[in-house]
């Protein structure tokens, strides 16, 4: 007979205390102030991204709801002791029509009988690349029988974004989201956030391979590069491309378990989707503020613009980022639209991690690109 511990023992598991349970989210109407403290904003962005987390993955991926909160708590970080009321009202707005429900985790509980099998990373790349969201899952239900890596998960979703230059504009911005908003609201939450990166990834199944005989040698230095060799190619492209530049700025800067081969493979599809653009010219340095960038920008002065840009990212800091989305709060009766959220985001990401020799770079290229975003703002007819 196996004699029972004393209840005054310390060993057993009631002895552990109750098991830590995945966060929740508060219903949005609750979480609108006049106000908030840093400790207050923070606790709303885990209910907005775990509610975000909700929408279903279609049509723009860059409109997504979890895109948008997450660019709107990065940025919040730029002042965190006072947090932006325009910011939170924005990232409120973003999931006024969300209805928070919990995540059904049996999703990713592998089959037992299958424990003893061999488990195979390259099976549950082969699902995300053939398009089989089904079988994806399914594959990484098996891996976290046996793994407990959520980042070199969250890692191959990324990898194999970056392998699609065709969506790779929206579908890394998207993946990478999803895993920025899963380090902030914590471990137990994994499945509310790869999941939808998981079913982005697996949407369709992916072009082929960038190959580095595919990019023309004869316009970029190499067939790998880095945002900084892009840069002055980048006003000649799609908004989308500043900001797949800026998040794989972002992601080459941070730790991460295949660090190698994800700069491998982001520097092969920048490099293919720039090699036929042509740099601009340097833009000349103009002293200027946040407010008269905004109206260089409003009245189509690119020139203008990106030197006001180069002024202002010199010193490496950013607090005019958050200045810019102030005033133009202030003036479009307190909204911040989701493309120039997006924009403030991707400037914050590239400053943050630029070498300081690039930054005015950074600055003009961010500043130029404000003048589409202001003028899909402005009404028609408007200058």
């Amino acid at each position: 007979m196996t004699t029972q511990p004393p209840a005054e023992s310390n060993f057993g598991p009631e002895r552990a205390g109750p098991q830590p349970e995945s966060k929740t989210a508060r219903p949005i109407p609750d979480l609108r102030q006049d106000a908030y403290t840093t400790d207050e904003a923070l606790e709303a962005f885990e209910s907005l991204l775990l509610t975000a987390a909700t929408a279903p993955v279609s049509g723009n991926l860059l409109e997504h709801p979890l895109v948008l909160v997450q660019g709107a708590k990065a940025l919040i970080g730029l002042a965190p002791d006072r947090p932006s009321q325009a910011l939170m009202q924005a990232a409120l707005g973003f999931c006024a029509d969300l209805t928070w429900s919990p995540f059904e985790r049996e999703r990713l509980v592998g089959d037992p009988e299958q424990l003893g099998l061999t488990v195979s990373v390259a099976d549950f790349e082969d699902a995300l690349a053939d398009g089989d969201g089904e079988a994806a899952i399914a594959q990484l239900g098996r891996i976290l029988m046996v793994s407990d890596s959520r980042q070199f998960l969250f890692d191959i979703l990324l990898e194999q974004a970056a392998r699609d230059p065709r969506r790779a504009t929206t579908l890394l911005p998207f993946v990478h989201s999803c895993q920025r908003a899963y380090y902030f609201v914590g471990h137990l939450n994994l499945g509310e956030f790869i999941i939808p990166a998981l079913e982005a990834v697996a949407a369709e199944p992916l072009a082929a391979r960038v190959q580095g005989d595919t990019v023309q040698r004869d316009t970029v230095r190499s067939d790998t590069v880095t945002p900084w060799d892009v840069l002055e190619r980048l006003p000649a492209g799609p908004p989308e491309l500043l900001l797949l530049t800026a998040h794989a700025a972002q992601i080459m800067a941070d730790e991460h378990v295949k660090a190698a081969a994800l700069s491998d493979r982001l520097g092969r599809t920048l490099a293919a989707l720039t090699a036929d653009l042509s740099a601009t010219a340097t833009a000349t340095v103009f002293e200027g503020t946040p407010a008269e960038l905004l109206a260089a920008a409003r009245a189509g002065e690119t020139e203008r613009s990106s030197g006001i840009g180069r002024h202002l990212a010199q010193s490496g800091d950013r607090g005019w980022i958050l200045e810019v989305l102030e005033i133009a709060s202030d003036e479009a009766a307190g909204e911040i639209s989701p493309q120039l959220l997006l924009w403030a985001d991707a400037t914050r990401m590239l400053l943050r991690v630029a070498p300081e020799e690039e930054r005015e770079s950074v600055g003009a290229v961010v500043a130029g690109q404000l003048v589409g975003v202001i003028a899909q703002m402005l009404p028609s007819g408007t200058n």
